[in-house]
């Protein structure tokens, strides 16, 4: 389910960007990106509850103990990666921190 909104806003973000470009970036151009984003808000949304809805399930177990993880390893959560980013506006915080993510926990599936 959590897919299913991401592929849609992505996609859907991608024609947004489209249509600015194609658009030349002027400002009727601007306020049909603007209206789509507003119509299509919903897949954003969605996107985004997936994303805190998987970092909370994903972060409890490993720090109940209830995984093979030592609770340490919670670090390598969406949830304190981003965090620990928001404070410096980082523009794409959220895929640094998701990368992050998978590469620490590739890395203790290989210890």
């Amino acid at each position: 389910m959590i897919y299913t909104f991401g592929l849609a806003h992505h996609v859907l973000g991608g024609a947004a960007e489209w249509i600015c470009i194609k658009s030349d970036h002027s400002e009727e151009g601007r306020k049909l990106t603007f209206d789509f984003f507003s119509k299509t808000s919903a897949t954003m949304i969605g996107c985004y509850a997936g994303i805190i809805i998987f970092s909370i399930a994903h972060f409890i177990p490993v720090m109940a103990g209830l995984t093979a993880l030592p609770a340490w390893a919670c670090v390598f959560n969406l949830l304190p990666l981003f965090l620990v980013q928001a404070p410096f506006h980082i523009p794409g915080s959220g895929n640094i921190a998701g990368a992050a993510m998978y590469l620490g926990l590739f890395i203790l599936s290989l210890i």
